[in-house]
Parts: structure tokens; C-alpha cells; sequence
């Protein structure tokens, strides 16, 4: 009986997500290797056949896995636009913090998607695409900082890809522990960004010539 009550829950709820948080469990339990839709169905306890309602193959699921993690992460980053403080600084300020609380709140999806090498995920225009939102967010408040005059005029892009690296080379260090011997951890880690987050506004303010 609680096998029947658990598959009729999950074909009104939502199966889908269901399948996807139970394969990064799995995923981050046992590896890659011992994904299966059969095992996803095993951990969820509905019928072997359920999961393909959704997913022709296990291959399609992982795709989906970083499809939905790029939505979520989306999410997070576009806090900023609901800031109230006009200031810009402080608006970029949320983007980074949003992108550090994703990394933190979201560790499995941050995996599959900046550190998980598959052929389905890299030549997967969707999860290209889903990317490439992400990193036009970031353009974006890169110009408006530099209409403020907080940043430097110059290639938006080339400032994005060093403030991406330089988020993403904390988060990623942060996630695999490679900071505790400096006793940064995860509670201390936002008071650490805005350090990171200082130095980085330092070294792209405009250059103050004759000064």
C-alpha cells in the first residue's frame, strides 16, 4: 500500500523533479556509474517504468539534471533586480553573494554543472544556451556599473570572465574544502566574499589620470 500512495503522489505532483533530485543522490552517493533510471525508480519507489515517462534515457536525464540546475541558478542571480538600495555597488554585491548561497544551497547541481564532464552535457545546446543567460546577467551589471563610473570603461566581457573566475574559483575551492586550512568555511564564507568582492572593485575602478 504505501508503494501505491507514493506513485499516485508522484504522477499528480511532480515526478520529474523527483527523478532529478533522486539521480544527483545518487550521483553524489555512489557516483555516476551506478545511475540508472532503474535505480532512480528504486530510490523513488515507484515502478521501474515511471521515470521514463519523462526521460528516454539516462543520458537525457543527466542532460536535464544541468538544464534545471542553469534555470535554478538563474534564479539566484537575478536577485539583484529586486534591490531595493539604488546604489549599484550594492546591487553587485547581491549577484555575488547569490552566486556564492547557489553554490552552497545547490552543491550537487553546481557539480554537474561546472565540474561534471559528459558528452550529453557538452553537446547539449540547451544546457549552452542556459550558460550563456547566466553570463549575459553578469554583462549586464558589468555596463551598468560602468555607466555608473564604478568600473572602468572597458570590454564588458573580458571584466565578466575575470569576475566569473574569480566567483567561481572561490565557490568551487569552497565546495571541495580545499580552504579549510585557512579556516575559511562555508559560515564564514559571504564575510570572505565581501573581502574578494573589495579587491575586485578595487582593481576595476576607473584609472583616476593626473592624480
Amino acid at each position: 500500500m504505501p508503494e501505491k500512495k507514493n506513485k499516485q503522489q508522484y504522477h499528480h505532483g511532480d515526478l520529474k523533479r523527483a527523478c532529478i533530485r533522486a539521480a544527483l543522490k545518487i550521483i553524489r552517493e555512489k557516483g555516476e556509474q551506478s545511475l540508472s533510471l532503474r535505480e532512480v525508480a528504486k530510490k523513488l519507489g515507484v515502478s521501474h517504468g515511471a521515470p521514463y515517462k519523462h526521460f528516454a534515457s539516462k543520458e537525457e536525464l543527466i542532460e536535464e539534471i544541468v538544464n534545471e540546475g542553469f534555470r535554478l541558478f538563474l534564479e539566484y542571480l537575478i536577485r539583484w533586480r529586486s534591490v531595493e538600495n539604488p546604489k549599484m555597488e550594492v546591487s553587485c554585491r547581491v549577484m555575488g553573494h547569490a552566486y556564492l548561497d547557489f553554490s552552497l544551497d545547490h552543491p550537487d547541481f553546481y557539480a554537474m554543472m561546472f565540474a561534471y564532464k559528459h558528452p550529453s552535457i557538452q553537446n547539449n545546446m540547451q544546457n549552452e544556451e542556459q550558460s550563456r543567460e547566466t553570463f549575459k546577467e553578469l554583462v549586464t551589471m558589468v555596463q551598468l556599473m560602468q555607466e555608473k563610473e564604478i568600473f572602468a570603461s572597458e570590454d564588458p566581457i573580458k571584466v565578466s570572465v575575470f569576475i566569473w573566475t574569480s566567483l567561481h574559483g572561490f565557490c568551487s575551492l569552497l565546495q571541495n574544502d580545499k580552504l579549510d586550512f585557512l579556516k575559511i568555511d562555508k559560515a564564514s564564507a559571504h564575510k570572505v566574499l565581501d573581502e574578494i568582492l573589495d579587491r575586485m572593485f578595487l582593481a576595476l575602478k576607473p584609472i583616476q589620470h593626473g592624480k
